[in-house]
């Protein structure tokens, strides 16, 4: 039986919806679901996708990071785990682009029911 490993990011995050987390991080900054989603690698597009990818990590411990690369059209879990550490430090540095999205997509979420979970 192979061990699923968990994801020790320090807290948790209400469990939303994959389509939520993703509505909430585009209107924070302004963009399209299609831009974060897409492949596009300038960091107007990068940023608010780590900072997705991260709150999905938060939120949602009942998906692996090759699930949610897949949900971001990445081909392997190392991008997860790559914006993950960027979004924590840019987060935790309180300074920036990311920082502003992270609050303002949490703000939007917190208006949201989250998933029930059984």
């Amino acid at each position: 039986m192979r061990h699923r490993r968990t994801r020790n990011l320090g807290f948790r995050l209400p469990p939303w919806r994959v389509r939520h987390i993703i509505s909430a991080v585009w209107q924070a900054c302004g963009k399209h679901a299609a831009d974060i989603l897409g492949p596009q690698r300038h960091t107007t597009f990068c940023h608010p996708r780590h900072v997705a990818m991260y709150i999905l990590a938060l939120s949602r411990a009942d998906l692996s990071t090759p699930q949610i690369a897949g949900i971001f059209g990445r081909s392997d879990h190392s991008s997860v785990l790559y914006a993950i550490q960027v979004a924590q430090r840019r987060i935790a540095s309180r300074a920036g682009v990311s920082r502003q999205v992270y609050d303002d997509a949490l703000a939007l979420l917190h208006t949201i029911p989250p998933l029930a979970v059984s």
